[in-house]
């Protein structure tokens, strides 16, 4: 009975995390910054910056523009040289 209980709660815990990540919005261009923040975007982040073959420092992984195609598809559309603004839910993101 409490073995159960254990495996009910460890089980709980662990998929909790998974609830919590969210995936970007198809058709929408996001900030790098603003695709960190909804989830584990980082390597799909460098490796469209490297098919692309733009720098993957730490400016234009947070401040370059993405458009989502689905949760793993993110390819890079461009650098926003003056910095990038989130501009909330329901739109997409856009350059200085």
């Amino acid at each position: 009975m409490v073995n159960r209980y254990l495996i009910t709660i460890a089980l709980s815990a662990a998929l909790s995390g998974i609830a919590t990540a969210r995936n970007c919005g198809v058709g929408y261009y996001y900030c790098g910054s603003n695709l960190l923040s909804k989830g584990d975007y980082y390597a799909d982040i460098i490796g469209a910056l490297e098919d692309a073959e733009e720098p993957t420092d730490e400016d234009h992984v947070e401040n370059s523009l993405f458009l989502c195609k689905g949760p793993d598809d993110v390819p890079f559309v461009e650098y926003c040289e003056d910095g990038c603004d989130n501009e909330g839910a329901g739109s997409s993101d856009t350059c200085n």
